[in-house]
């Protein structure tokens, strides 16, 4: 088999990088570019927060897509840490639950 110059070849074990995940034999992962873009995007929300300027059902629909898109990897401990960066976390749990 012949590859493209630009074309590299990468052993399995290393995983394989598509749709947002790091896909491993036994398991998948939240690719580090996704999580490092959700980050920034708490601190916005952060900000937003203690200006007064949050608009909680916007981030609460991003939010809760993200947690789908994470949802299909071994992230549970991820979205924990997550939610604990977060300055308004209770004020998300109770729109949730009403």
């Amino acid at each position: 088999m012949e590859f493209n110059r630009k074309s590299k070849y990468y052993p399995s074990r290393l995983g394989v990088d598509f749709c947002g995940y790091i896909t491993y034999e036994t398991h998948r992962k939240v690719r580090r570019r996704s999580k490092m873009a959700m980050r920034k995007r708490i601190k916005k929300w952060n900000k937003a927060y203690q200006k007064g300027e949050l608009d909680l059902q916007k981030v609460s629909q991003s939010w809760n897509s993200w947690l789908g898109h994470i949802s299909h990897a071994n992230a549970y401990h991820l979205m924990e840490r997550y939610k604990e960066k977060m300055l308004f976390k209770d004020l998300l749990d109770e729109q949730e639950k009403s």
